[in-house]
């Protein structure tokens, strides 16, 4: 994905159907930063997708790894990387 690209991107998150998980989305930069992504979101019992938000600007290049953490235990349920070129 291009930086250009990013400024339309949006974060969204599926859990399991019949559950209602609270979690919380960590981003950790090419730099080694860590943050946090936002508030604490709660997955959809009906197991669609949430939508947790999208980027405010374009992203520079890099390697982006998102983290989805339960936020009862920080247990990492799932995670993605994005390369902005």
């Amino acid at each position: 994905m291009t930086s250009a690209e990013t400024e339309n991107a949006h974060v969204w998150v599926k859990g399991p159907e019949g559950a209602t998980i609270s979690f919380q989305i960590w981003i950790t930069f090419s730099s080694s930063m860590k943050t946090q992504y936002g508030p604490s979101f709660q997955t959809n019992p009906a197991g669609s997708a949430v939508h947790c938000g999208g980027f405010a600007s374009a992203l520079s290049q890099g390697v982006y790894n998102f983290e989805v953490m339960r936020t009862s235990d920080n247990a990492i349920l799932g995670s993605t990387t994005l390369t902005v070129t």
